[in-house]
């Protein structure tokens, strides 16, 4: 049962290597993170997945594995601290501050905005729902 649970725990780092590569390219996409700590997330993921097939292709060299999770490890730490420590950098981003509605603002809103005003278009969404008699 013990082996068994270590060859969960592969399967398990294999999967969080390739969650590490699509994060990392959504830091290099985004304006907010530091475009290194990206390429770190990506590189660390590819490491995940390599270390997996290095301790089970060549058992002696734990080193390697040990190494190559190190990548990753460091790049999951880094942007952990930085979330926690900095945040997310909105000055530097070109978008535009967008203010929140005030309820008084929502309750103003056109039917058509809210999502009603399509009904009396439709001819089948105006009509009453059918009873039971009218089915047959």
């Amino acid at each position: 049962m013990y082996q068994l649970g270590g060859s969960f725990f592969a399967v398990g780092a294999v999967f969080f290597g390739l969650w590490l590569v699509p994060m990392g390219r959504l830091v290099l996409a985004s304006p907010w993170m530091p475009r290194p700590l990206g390429w770190l997330l990506i590189i660390g993921g590819v490491s995940y997945v390599v270390s997996v097939f290095v301790t089970y292709l060549a058992p002696g060299a734990q080193v390697v594995g040990t190494i190559l999770t190190g990548i990753a490890t460091i790049g999951e730490l880094w942007m952990l601290g930085y979330l926690i420590i900095v945040g997310v950098r909105r000055e530097s981003a070109d978008v535009p501050e967008v203010e929140p509605a005030t309820s008084a603002e929502a309750t103003r809103r056109l039917p058509a905005e809210r999502g009603q005003g399509r009904a009396a278009e439709c001819p089948s969404r105006s009509r009453a729902p059918a009873t039971r008699r009218d089915r047959g």
